[in-house]
């Protein structure tokens, strides 16, 4: 008889972050704990699971990480200390027991402790996507010196013209870039 092999849930995404998270070193509870948040499993339960409870859900989940879960968490075991009655000062609230905080960094000059946010292992930073620079006709950048050279250009000013318009819009730019750039235009325009 063939051992069949033992189907995993596991995602692309998943797969990878496991990976990651895990570097090839021995993860404590807080890391499964953080596993299990970033895949989703629901934050009363992350508390009252132990780390059979945690690996378990970890196994079986389906859902893509999602890294703001961390925050998330964090905000919500504030929120559940304060519907607890557990005070302000109490140690169990120290940021150090925090699913999100790696490490303290203290300022070498002054001796203060300084927040400073690291990454956590196998959580990747979210990206801030900046727009994509819009492009004309010619293919250059809207709102640059050239594009505007090569707008004007278009319009069939005369160089000088070109310069002062230039120069007027934006205050540091070389003639002779300028200049540079009304001749290619104006040989791209006659073709």
């Amino acid at each position: 008889m063939r051992k069949e092999k033992a189907k995993t849930n596991n995602t692309p995404a998943k797969t990878k972050y496991l990976a990651a998270s895990a570097g090839g070193r021995h993860m404590t509870y807080r890391d499964l704990k953080r596993q299990a948040v970033i895949l989703g499993m629901p934050f009363p339960d992350v508390c009252a699971s132990g780390i059979f409870g945690l690996i378990d859900f970890i196994d079986k989940s389906e859902a893509d990480p999602d890294p703001t879960l961390i925050d998330k968490y964090d905000e919500w075991i504030e929120h559940h200390f304060d519907d607890c009655g557990v005070p302000k000062d109490d140690p169990i609230r120290s940021p150090r027991l925090r699913l999100g905080f790696i490490g303290d960094e203290v300022d070498p000059e002054t001796g203060e402790v300084v927040k400073k946010q690291r990454r956590v292992p196998g959580v990747k930073k979210p990206k801030n996507k900046k727009p994509k620079k819009e492009k004309d006709s010619f293919g250059h950048i809207v709102g640059t010196k050239k594009q505007y050279t090569w707008e004007l250009a278009q319009k069939s000013y005369d160089l000088e013209r070109v310069i002062r318009r230039v120069q007027k819009k934006f205050p540091d730019a070389n003639p002779k870039s300028i200049q540079l750039w009304y001749r290619a235009a104006k040989r791209a325009l006659k073709k």
